[in-house]
């Protein structure tokens, strides 16, 4: 007779951690370093782009028209690429959203701080802009696991069906490609905010809080100024409320529903006064 194997917390746990030094090993080969060794330079990409652009924009040029690119565009080389941004009676209007620059914030004032006392100049995309933004990523990589953690534990899986689960997306998804290779693209951003959206939902599913649904409205809230197509999460809300009636929940707790819905519109209002700047 067989014997299944199974997983203790702990050793779940331990597990996520190993999982996560696998994917910085990945990131220590294929993004900081590269076939030409300074890979790590070239974090901020693609898309990445505009979504980043507004903390150096804001914090170190005070500048929302984003013009400091076209002042010293050898500077910047690499780091400018108008195609973020869009012309709009004579004023530059970045069209990616400020989503994924909130969540940033924390490590682009490491780097702010690391820059400074290395004697690095700080002027948003040095290397350790760089490496710092791939290291946030990281972190809400690794946050997005343990709340996933949390909600396929919800579903009555076991830790052994979980950690398997925690492979597949790690492995079998585009989700490592875009915390190694393209860690400023949304991507990583929108499966820490949807995961933990959908968590807090759960939860208020099973046992209606304010606390609860306030933090599900700032989720919401970021998931939109993130990626706006993200917004279509909240179609999933009544299949989260299980075997509740999802419009009696809401007709009971409608004083909650409307004080998040106003979280997540006064998140959201961030992006309408950003744009009103530039």
């Amino acid at each position: 007779m067989t014997r299944s194997i199974e997983l203790n917390n702990r050793q779940l746990n331990r597990f996520i951690c190993i999982l996560t030094a696998v994917v910085l090993l990945f990131m220590l080969k294929y993004r900081f370093g590269g076939e030409s060794g300074d890979d790590y330079k070239r974090v901020i990409n693609g898309d990445g782009k505009g979504y980043y652009a507004y903390l150096p924009a804001i914090f170190i040029y005070h500048d929302l028209t984003f013009s400091f690119f076209d002042k010293d565009t050898e500077k910047f080389g690499y780091q400018y690429s108008n195609t973020f941004l869009l012309n709009h009676d004579k004023k530059n209007l970045n069209k990616y959203t400020c989503g994924e620059a909130i969540l940033l914030l924390p490590f682009f004032l490491l780097a702010v701080l690391y820059s400074w006392f290395m004697g690095l100049p700080v002027d948003g995309y040095n290397g350790a802009f760089h490496i710092f933004c791939a290291l946030g990523n990281l972190f809400y990589f690794v946050l997005g696991l343990i709340i996933a953690k949390k909600l396929l534990r919800w579903y009555g899986l076991s830790n052994m069906a979980i950690a398997l689960a925690l492979v597949a997306l790690t492995f079998g998804t585009n989700i490592l490609n875009y915390v190694v290779y393209e860690s400023s693209m949304s991507h990583v951003f929108s499966f820490f905010t949807i995961a933990l959206n959908v968590y807090t939902a759960k939860r208020f599913f099973e046992s209606p809080s304010l606390k609860i649904i306030l933090l599900g409205g700032l989720t919401l809230g970021l998931i939109i100024l993130i990626r706006p197509i993200n917004g279509m999460i909240i179609f999933a809300y009544p299949f989260l409320a299980g075997e509740k009636n999802f419009f009696v929940v809401v007709k009971d707790n409608l004083k909650y529903f409307l004080m998040a819905g106003a979280v997540a519109c006064s998140v959201i209002f961030i992006q309408l006064i950003l744009w009103k700047l530039e």
